[in-house]
This record gives C-alpha cells, sequence and structure tokens, in this order.
C-alpha cells in the first residue's frame, strides 16, 4: 500500500511499509514571499518536528520547491537528492548542514527501501524534472509544474499509472506584468495536456501544484489563475472518462492498493485554519468545483479579466501599512541608508554598473539605442523617474527628476516598480512572482507601439540587471536570516 499525502503546493510525503520520503516540502505560508496557502493552514512545528524522513527529493531550484525557511525543519541526517544542474546548490545544502546530498539524474533511478524514485525530463531539462514513484506495482507520476514534451510522454505511456500529481493550473505570470496589455485568457485547459493525459491514461488525477492566492482582496487573483478545480474536472470527464479526479487540500492523504484509490487519515501537523481567501470566488463564496473531494463543495478559483489592477502608486502605499517597524529585524538594514538614499545610489550608479556588465541580450528590440524610463514608487505613493538610453549592454543615464517634471524625448519602455519591492530583489533574491513590477503598462506613440508588437517582457533591462546570470540569490539570503536569527532553528 502507498499513502500519498499532500502538505502545500507541489509538497507530498510518499510512504510504504513504514518507509516515508518527503518531495518538495513547503512548512510555510506565505511562501516565495507573496504565495498564500489556498485553503489557508498552518503547520505545529511541535509535530513537525517529530517526524522521521528516510529522504528528502527535491525536483529542482525553484524557491517554490527548494526553500531553506522549510529544510530548517528537517533533520540534516536525512539525505537529500535533488535535480540541479548547479553544484552551488549542493554545496548550499551541505554548508546548511545536511549530510548527504546527491544528484538525481534523468531516467535513473533511487531506492528508498521499497520505494523507488525515476527523474524523467521536463519540457525545460536544464530547469527541472517529472518524478516516477514507484511502490511494487504501483505507479504515481509527479508532475511537479512542468510540461511535458510528447516525446517523454510516449515513454511514459508504456507504464500503467494508478496517480498522476498533474499542474492544472495555466498560471499568467506574464499577463500581470502589463494588466492594460493583456487580453482574455482561455479558461479551458491546453488541447496538448488532455492529448498527454489520454496517452498516460491514469486511474486517477490529483489536481496539483499551484495551491495558493496572492492574499485577500490581491487583484491578481482574479487575474493569474484562469483554470478552475471544476472546469479541470469537466474536461477531464470528457476527456478521461475512465479516470477519477480526486483533489487533495493541504494535510490530505490517498491511499493506494491493488489499483484501488482511497481517501486516508490526513496529516496530523497541517492544521486546516479557516475558508479560502480567494478573492476571486468572493469571501465566503461556495462553489461546486465537480472534483472527488472528501466534501461535497469547496472554493475555486474564479477568473475574472474585468478585476482593474490598482495604480503602482497605491499598490506602494499598501505595501507601506505592511512594512515591520523599523527597530525590528531585517527592517533596520531597509532604512539604513533610507530608501531615497538607496534609490538614488542605484539609479545613478549601481543600475549602469550591474547592466553594463550583463552579456549582450538576445532581444532585438534593443538592437538601436532607446529611450527608457525606470519608475521608482516610494512607501508614500510618490515617485522617483529615471530616464536612460540604452541599446544592447550599453546603458546612458540622462537623469533623475521628479514624476511632475515633464520628459523631453519620447519614452519607449517604460519599467515601473514599488521601491521596497526593488531592495527585496536585490538583497532578499525576491523573484518575478513577488516583486510586483509593471512593464509597458501604457501607451506609446503608434510607432513604438507597432515595435513592441512581438516583444517579450523579460527583455526589460530592469528584470535582467535582477536576474540575469543570477542563482539561488533567494536561498543565499534566506540561510543568512537563519543564521541571523535567534527565533529560528539553525545548526
Amino acid at each position: 500500500m502507498l499513502k500519498v499525502s499532500r502538505v502545500l503546493h507541489a509538497g507530498y510525503i510518499f510512504e510504504s511499509q513504514g518507509v516515508r520520503v518527503l518531495v518538495d516540502p513547503l512548512f510555510e505560508t506565505p511562501f516565495s514571499v507573496a504565495c498564500h496557502a489556498d485553503p489557508p493552514v498552518r503547520f505545529d512545528f511541535n509535530r513537525l518536528g517529530r517526524e522521521v524522513f528516510d529522504a528528502v527529493v527535491i525536483s529542482h531550484y525553484h524557491d517554490d520547491h527548494c526553500s531553506f525557511e522549510s529544510l530548517q525543519h528537517i533533520d540534516r541526517a536525512t539525505p537529500i537528492y535533488m535535480f540541479c544542474l548547479h553544484d552551488e546548490m549542493f554545496t548550499l545544502l551541505r554548508e546548511f548542514g545536511f549530510e548527504s546530498v546527491l544528484p538525481l539524474k534523468l531516467r535513473e533511478s533511487i531506492r528508498i527501501a521499497s520505494l523507488e524514485i525515476t527523474a524523467w525530463p521536463a519540457l525545460d531539462r536544464d530547469v527541472d524534472c517529472l518524478l516516477q514513484i514507484t511502490d511494487g506495482h504501483t505507479q504515481v507520476l509527479n508532475v511537479v509544474d512542468s510540461w511535458i514534451d510528447f516525446d517523454t510522454v510516449d515513454e511514459l505511456s508504456r507504464i500503467k499509472w494508478d496517480l498522476i500529481l498533474w499542474p492544472f493550473q495555466t498560471m499568467l505570470e506574464l499577463d500581470v506584468l502589463s494588466p492594460s496589455r493583456t487580453q482574455p485568457a482561455s479558461r479551458e485547459l491546453p488541447p496538448e495536456w488532455l492529448d498527454q493525459l489520454r496517452t498516460l491514461n491514469p486511474r486517477a488525477v490529483v489536481p496539483s501544484s499551484c495551491q495558493f492566492n496572492f492574499g485577500p482582496n490581491a487583484w491578481q487573483n482574479s487575474r493569474y489563475f484562469p483554470i478552475s478545480y471544476a472546469q479541470f474536472a469537466r474536461e477531464l470527464a470528457t476527456s478521461l472518462p475512465g479516470a477519477r479526479v480526486l483533489r487533495l487540500k493541504p494535510g490530505e492523504s490517498l491511499l493506494l492498493h491493488e489499483g484501488t484509490v482511497s481517501r486516508s487519515e490526513p496529516l496530523p501537523f497541517v492544521l486546516r485554519t479557516g475558508a479560502s481567501t480567494n478573492s476571486g470566488a468572493g469571501a465566503g463564496t461556495v462553489i461546486d468545483t465537480g472534483v472527488d473531494s472528501n466534501t461535497d463543495c469547496d472554493y475555486d478559483y474564479e477568473y475574472d479579466f474585468n478585476v482593474q489592477a490598482p495604480s503602482l502608486s497605491d499598490v506602494a502605499r499598501e505595501l507601506e501599512s505592511k512594512l515591520p517597524s523599523p527597530h525590528s529585524g531585517d527592517s533596520a538594514k531597509l532604512l539604513e541608508p533610507s530608501l531615497d538614499q538607496f534609490a538614488n545610489n542605484f539609479l545613478a550608479n549601481g543600475l549602469i554598473l550591474k547592466y553594463r556588465a550583463l552579456d549582450e541580450g538576445a532581444e532585438n528590440y534593443f538592437d538601436k539605442p532607446r529611450r527608457w524610463d525606470l519608475r521608482l514608487f516610494k512607501p508614500n505613493g510618490d515617485s522617483i523617474d529615471a530616464e536612460y538610453l540604452v541599446s544592447n549592454s550599453s546603458i546612458e543615464h540622462l537623469k533623475t527628476l521628479s514624476i511632475s517634471q515633464s520628459a523631453q524625448s519620447e519614452t519607449e519602455w517604460l519599467t515601473e516598480i514599488p521601491l521596497v519591492k526593488l531592495h527585496a530583489a536585490l538583497n532578499e533574491g525576491e523573484s518575478l512572482t513577488s516583486i510586483l513590477i509593471r512593464i509597458n503598462d501604457c501607451k506609446f506613440s503608434e510607432q513604438t507601439e507597432s515595435e513592441l508588437e512581438d516583444v517579450d517582457f523579460l527583455a526589460d533591462p530592469l528584470l535582467r540587471v535582477l536576474y540575469e546570470n543570477q542563482f539561488a540569490s533567494y536561498q543565499k539570503a534566506q540561510i543568512q536570516r537563519l543564521k541571523n536569527s535567534p527565533l529560528r532553528v539553525y545548526t
């Protein structure tokens, strides 16, 4: 018998004959700064501290799968197996105290007593992987939050799958960068997903990963998650009528035995704390999901393209109300030097030095000189504008001015970000998911608009400065905080 328990997001425990393997552990909410568990949970860390795991398996290095805030709760004698092409991550794990840290290799298996785990190539095989969990004749495929190429699907189709953990949500990470430029998203599953699931033909499917929202009343909740649990179940009922769709909330478990799937005892250290905070579904709104759950109905995502994004000035003021006291913890670092001084130093020096050190970008929009405006919103909602002339790896600072002053030439690219989020990205490694950046969220001249038509937002100069040639910035900042904080466990 194989017991499959969901922790949070893509975190699972696989248990058989007393052997327990923990995959992509997350014991924190929000995780990745802005991702709040949905439905809400809290963790009983006293109970968690008594849990024993025979191994930890990490599918890839993204901070919602490899988080040191969560790994701090794991006994350092527990072996870790990880798929990652960067040796630096294995070094970080060892320096954090884990005694045995080993790489997962594609199409190769590891055996942990009765459990066998095999890593398979994801579509982006330089970043992540799929995980096959085998317990005797029982087969589970954990797709994590990857996309799969059809060659891998063909190989996997030879296996009779009892359960597939499928990432059901087509998250709109890029759409929220420029909400005024986006078109309504499809609320249906991508056709290739249905084709692949039909080919794999599992007995049961769990709509997996993506189990979060951005907190109460966040506008992204309505514009980031186009797929509902109900839609997922409806489409699979048509395309894969022989399979059960089983929704697993945090802490819930399934038992797989001789081709059957049933509910099992929940995890004792994952505690439900209340109703969903997903503003897309509305506070207190109950929606029939159509998913086989241990309750008749549940909360669901509700995509609403008509929800308007607030101005970044308003966002910055809202962030100010959530900042900790300047006399406590890490926030002191934020205010020394002051945010204004930090902004001026970055705009006049730091940004230019970092950009010039980058390799020449592949995006041809900046093959010729372009005027780029960078707008930083202070906690009081006021902003500072900086103008640059950008061409490939060349950048020139034109001037720094207040928002009330008029520009002297036409803007051809605009980046806006709350100042505290810029500071967090540079100093805490905050990822694109949580820095609330807006890119070209405006209307340019007709000529500029025509030239921007097929340009990738990821060509943004600030994004390149923040993330290009960077690795594990978020995890490194986590480790430093854990070392310095007397309130957290670090051995």
